[in-house]
């Protein structure tokens, strides 16, 4: 799934939780309630996938993650320092795939969304999650209470790089130009301008006289 399809349909789950759970809001209910609520919403637009709240199976070392201690919040039966978040989307297993991690953060509390925010970047950048979020809740406002997305995060761009490139020069006219050297240009020449060696393949078109052809196999 595209991150910004998996962006638009937590905003939406959003927009159902501040529709339909004012309630929570209003009284100031607890982040793990607010967090109950959400992960119902989010099931709704993710169907085919699994919506956990403190899905302690996924807890990591804070260590592994280069997490500080500050920003612990769980630990396992050896006393060792786990990090587990507020609402995962996954399919259950090792394999995944891993789609969001969200934490929940009322404003106003103490704790600040830092550590939040750190916890989210991590499972992103380090775990294989898509995309991760805070959201932040404003409480005890009345009609003013609401939540909204506070912070957002997803797995960098995958770009791709050609490999190699190799100068050719152009029987025809003498213009030198690239050629890349993938499965279908595979070019093994001397110098610019010098003999070749070794054996290639077809050369790419010659941007100026739209031609060029390389020597034969052998």
């Amino acid at each position: 799934m595209k991150t910004q399809l998996i962006r638009d349909a937590l905003i939406k789950a959003l927009g159902a939780l501040n529709r339909e759970d004012q309630h929570l809001l209003i009284h100031d209910l607890s982040e793990r309630c607010i967090a109950s609520r959400l992960a119902l919403h989010l099931q709704r637009e993710f169907s085919t996938y699994y919506v956990d709240v403190e899905y302690n199976r996924t807890g990591s070392e804070a260590k592994r993650l280069g997490l500080p201690e500050s920003c612990v919040n769980a630990r396992d039966e050896d006393g060792r320092a786990l990090v587990v978040l507020d609402i995962i989307v996954h399919r259950r297993g090792p394999e995944g795939p891993n789609l969001l991690v969200v934490e929940i953060k009322k404003v106003g509390n103490p704790e600040g969304i830092e550590c939040d925010r750190l916890r989210v970047e991590a499972f992103v950048r380090q775990l294989g999650y898509r995309g991760g979020a805070v959201i932040e809740c404003k409480t005890r406002s009345g009609a003013g209470s609401s939540a909204w997305l506070g912070f957002w995060c997803q797995e960098p761009e995958k770009v791709w790089f050609v490999p190699h490139v190799d100068l050719a020069r152009c029987p025809e006219c003498g213009q030198g130009f690239p050629a890349p050297m993938n499965s279908r240009w595979h070019v093994l020449m001397g110098p610019l301008g010098g003999p070749g060696r070794g054996s290639y393949y077809q050369l790419p078109l010659c941007p100026r006289c739209e031609g060029m052809r390389g020597p034969e196999d052998g």
